[in-house]
């Protein structure tokens, strides 16, 4: 799903009204998969790994389970990706923080190693 939010107000007593975005209809907002992205020739070993998020996080666990068998059981029937159970999970926000410090730093360029 796709969540938006106001700038905050900078007031730290305050919190964001975070608002899941809709579509016309009313609908969720989902990112699409884009296998587009990859060589249909490379799809069946192209591994697809869904990090559910803290968004996932605060809904309450029974809901989390009905979304993570949703996904494991359309994914297959719609996409050729090497997808297992295994492959789709509610990750921590420690988890979260670590992955978005990797993103930060891979995109700043951090990671590029300069031989002497």
């Amino acid at each position: 799903f796709v969540y938006c939010w106001p700038r905050h107000n900078g007031n730290p007593r305050d919190l964001l009204d975070i608002r899941q975005m809709r579509d016309k209809n009313r609908k969720p907002v989902v990112m699409k998969i884009k296998p587009e992205h990859v060589p249909r020739a490379k799809h069946k070993e192209t591994p697809l790994y869904i990090l559910c998020t803290a968004g996932m996080r605060i809904l309450p666990e029974s809901q989390q389970k009905a979304i993570l068998e949703d996904l494991l059981t359309d994914i297959p029937v719609h996409f050729d990706f090497l997808f297992s159970d295994s492959h789709a999970e509610v990750i921590s926000g420690k988890q979260e923080g670590v992955y978005a410090w990797i993103g930060i730093n891979f995109v700043l360029g951090r990671f590029e190693h300069i031989e002497d």
